[in-house]
């Protein structure tokens, strides 16, 4: 049979016809005599045609034939245990021994790379296996490719392959359509990939990319045992071994945890090593990583009184934390100060004591820079602080407002207003009996209107008492404040408060409560007034005092408010009073204050708190007897509830940076059980290990793409969100070893740049990347690390069986056919193509010779 490999080539024939035009229009001209040498030229000059057009097309003479011949691709990679290799060659020799006299068959062996063992021959014996491939892989794909390569054109041809399936280099799918398109089915016979005994593996290893010095480096072992056996794993840093300790590793998938000693400021690389004496493959066991340590992070502690924050400072310096410790109205009022801390924690600090500045910076410090915030509750934090409402709620992961209360009781408030002439002294132009009853106003301004408020200016007597009214009068009520004017020298304490308990004990409302507002050195007639107030709070009515100034007078008011159950504060100014009047009526209106003993909930059974840095190794913490309650924002994780539901712990993402809420407090009031016990350094710690922002150039980032061997950079230059473009970037890639690779990346988007794929062998790499700008300055630096892991040939561990049976179906293959089957003749033989081309060019050839011959002989002579 005649065929053609490119038969588009055959309309050159189409020559032929302008040929015999021009032959037609000679033999007219010639004479009798003379015609014949045309002819012969014509017949000459057509075959000639004829025979280049059809070597042109690739003419071809196709016979059919019942060769059979079969290569076997042997798999000799690490993955497959000895026993199941000695099965395989076993295999191969039952199937020679069994090969037809018609057949031939040839054998491949591989790993990484694919070898000739043997060409396709009649020979029925095998001698032992002399081809030693690489068998830290497994390369399906070059095997299939070689033995496809290794079959004679034409006949009954197969391959057969025996493997784990397990391809970890090439593209063995790939491979198989390519033997698909040839006609070749690739019969499968699967090998187990179970060692013979114990195999221990080490499947992953994972450590932050980067850190902070002082912060804690906990390292996860991923291990694979097929039987439970102790080990001893070893940790080195760079080359030299910091850690190595006995573990049990159980029996299939387990998880180890360490906890590495501290490193300095350096990129560590770390490798892993798992010993277990009856292993019979220590190729798996060690596994690299690295971490970036970066300077010590810097802490800022702002607490509301002196010693709030002691025990919470002492707990983060035993982690080696640079912590600094200041008041309320100390803290950083521009954001170039706040900014040299990595975290703020306002530890039970009321809105009022922050400095406006200070308060107004600290969502930008988070959202925008990426450092952290931590609210640490108290009497005088969250909505007990006064901040609903506030910027730095925003940034928080919980409200203020209590959302998921019910229905709030109905309060009844008795503000004693001190008008002796002391209050008639000016603050900045204002009386200071008017800053008072501003503080009034934004009571009643705070009020539901359900609740009531009745205002009593005092000083030996009551002058002109404001009320009960309902707080649906507020607008009346204020305006009426604006009234109060100063008259006696002095606040006769006691009349002024039995006036008070006259209105509240008459009240029906649930919730009663009276505040008084004096100057800190005036206050006169104070016997029997403890007496008095420890009356009333036995009748449930609570008592708050603000003393304006410090004096003789201070004492006995905070000693009123202890008895009265209520709360004291000293204002300095009388301009802290509306802002500390208003915090009080939030308390008020809202009881944020939650107390009673429980235990905290979530440690156990919560998949958010065991995936949480911060609980991690914490199993039970000692009750807590009191907590402000807070409403979680929809998008916050409440790592710790209370018994109501309530957050204890909660954390969220906002913007660039983190911050936290723990709604107890850490100085002993509510949690002393807790910051006494041992878990109290781990959790302070931990909490604060979460919110330190990664270290990491802020102007320029840096991602690593790696397939395989091959790694790409790309980095991305901006300033303050805006791409910078024309940068020049170059840098330097470390190995292990020392040694260097420059690198120089070009822009190819604004503010993108890349640099062209390189090839490197497995290990830990570091990367220094620099960026300067067309003047030769700097622009930004970055540094990092990546890993280029061994070959899973040691890891995979999954059954490979499914992927032989997609290459055998893709193919027409089989799966585990018995040795003698391997040369049925079920597979379709193919034709053996002969080639005429080469004749066909020689025929051509030899025409042109005779063509000549007679031109310049024969004619010649005749002439």
């Amino acid at each position: 049979m005649i065929t053609f490999t490119s038969p588009e080539m055959l309309i050159c024939l189409l020559l032929l016809l302008p040929m015999c035009g021009l032959a037609a229009a000679s033999l007219r001209k010639a004479v009798a005599r003379r015609t014949w040498p045309t002819r012969c030229s014509l017949y000459i000059h057509s075959l000639m045609v004829v025979a280049l057009s059809c070597a042109l097309a690739g003419m071809q003479f196709v016979t059919s034939t019942s060769d059979r011949s079969v290569i076997f691709l042997l798999d000799r990679s690490d993955s497959v245990s000895s026993e199941q290799q000695t099965r395989a060659e076993a295999y191969v020799r039952q199937a020679l021994s069994e090969l037809p006299p018609a057949a031939q068959a040839g054998i491949v062996v591989f790993g990484q790379h694919a070898l000739i063992e043997r060409l396709p021959t009649h020979d029925r014996s095998l001698d032992r296996l002399a081809a030693r491939p690489d068998k830290a892989a497994t390369n399906i794909a070059e095997a299939i490719r070689l033995g496809l390569a290794l079959l004679p054109v034409g006949g009954q041809r197969r391959l057969v392959l025996l493997s784990d399936g397990a391809a970890n280099t090439g593209d063995a799918e790939q491979a198989a359509r390519l033997a698909a398109a040839r006609g070749v089915p690739i019969e499968v016979v699967s090998l187990s990939r179970h060692s013979d005994g114990l195999d221990v593996q080490m499947s992953g290893l994972s450590l932050p990319p980067a850190t902070r010095v002082g912060q804690r480096l906990r390292m996860i072992v991923n291990t694979t045992a097929t039987a439970a056996t102790p080990a001893e794993l070893t940790i080195s840093d760079n080359g030299t071994p910091v850690l190595r300790q006995q573990v049990n590793v159980a029996a299939g998938s387990d998880r180890l945890e360490v906890q590495l000693p501290a490193a300095d400021a350096a990129f560590h690389r770390y490798e892993a090593e798992l010993v277990a004496s009856a292993d019979v493959r220590p190729q798996n066991n060690s596994a690299e990583t690295f971490t970036l340590v970066s300077g010590q992070p810097a802490i800022l502690l702002v607490e509301g009184a002196p010693g709030e924050a002691s025990t919470l400072q002492s707990a983060l310096v035993a982690a080696q934390l640079r912590v600094v410790t200041v008041a309320a109205a100390a803290m950083p009022t521009s954001m170039i100060a706040l900014s040299k801390f990595d975290a703020v924690a306002l530890v039970n600090v009321p809105l009022r004591d922050l400095p406006a500045a200070a308060a107004a910076l600290l969502p930008s410090y988070v959202h925008d820079l990426g450092h952290g915030l931590a609210m640490i509750g108290g009497n005088n934090a969250f909505g007990a602080g006064g901040y609903l409402g506030s910027p730095i709620e925003a940034a928080l992961p919980v409200d203020m407002d209590l959302k998921s209360r019910q229905q709030q009781l109905d309060v009844s408030v008795v503000v004693v207003i001190d008008v002796s002439g002391s209050m008639a002294f000016e603050e900045q132009g204002i009386r200071k009996v008017h800053l008072a009853a501003t503080g009034a106003a934004r009571i009643a301004a705070q009020l539901r209107d359900s609740d009531e408020i009745t205002v009593i200016p005092f000083d030996n007597v009551s002058q002109g008492v404001i009320g009960p009214r309902p707080g649906s009068q507020r607008q009346q009520i204020i305006a009426d404040l604006n009234q109060i004017h100063t008259a006696g020298s002095g606040i006769t304490m006691h009349d002024a408060l039995n006036e008070a308990s006259f209105y509240l004990n008459a009240s029906a409302k649930p919730v009663r409560h009276l505040i008084t507002i004096t100057d800190g050195d005036d206050s006169r007639q104070k016997e029997g007034s403890d007496a008095l107030v420890r009356r009333l709070n036995q009748a449930g009515i609570t008592v708050t005092s603000v003393a304006l100034g410090k004096g003789a007078d201070v004492p006995f008011l905070k000693q009123i408010a202890q008895i009265g159950g209520g709360r004291f504060f000293l204002a300095e100014r009388a301009a802290e009073i509306p802002d500390i009047l208003l915090a009080e009526t939030q308390l008020i209106v809202r009881p944020f204050l939650e107390e009673g003993r429980f235990a905290p909930q979530g440690l156990r059974g919560s998949s958010q708190a065991s995936g949480s840095s911060i609980l991690h190794g914490i199993t039970q913490l000692p009750d807590i007897s009191g907590y402000v309650a807070t409403t979680p924002k929809a998008s916050a994780q409440v790592l710790l509830r209370t018994p109501q539901d309530d957050p204890l712990l909660a954390v969220w993402q906002y913007g660039l940076g983190r911050s936290m809420a723990w709604t107890s407090d850490l100085k002993g009031q509510w949690a002393g059980d807790l910051v006494r016990s041992h878990e109290f350094p781990t959790l302070a710690a931990q909490m604060l290990d979460w919110l330190l922002p990664l270290p990491g150039a802020s102007r320029l980032s840096m991602t690593v793409q790696r397939s395989g061997n091959q790694v790409a950079l790309l980095a991305h230059a901006d300033d303050g969100g805006r791409p910078q473009t024309g940068l020049r970037l170059a840098g330097e890639i470390y190995a292990a070893d020392g040694t260097a690779k420059t690198l120089a990346l070009s822009e190819h988007t604004p503010g993108t740049y890349s640099m062209a794929t390189i090839d490197l062998p497995p290990g830990i790499y570091q990367i220094q990347l620099l960026a300067t700008q067309a003047n030769g300055e700097l622009f930004a630096a970055a540094g990092g690390g990546f890993v280029i892991p061994h070959s899973r040939e040691y890891s995979d561990s999954v059954d490979q069986r499914d992927h032989l049976r997609e290459l055998a179906a893709v193919t027409g293959g089989r799966e585990n056919p018995p040795p003698a089957a391997v040369y049925d003749a079920t597979v379709v033989s193919q034709p053996v193509p002969q080639d005429l081309a080469p004749w066909l060019l020689w025929l051509t050839l030899g025409l042109l010779v005779v063509d000549v011959a007679l031109r310049r002989l024969i004619f010649w002579r005749r002439t």
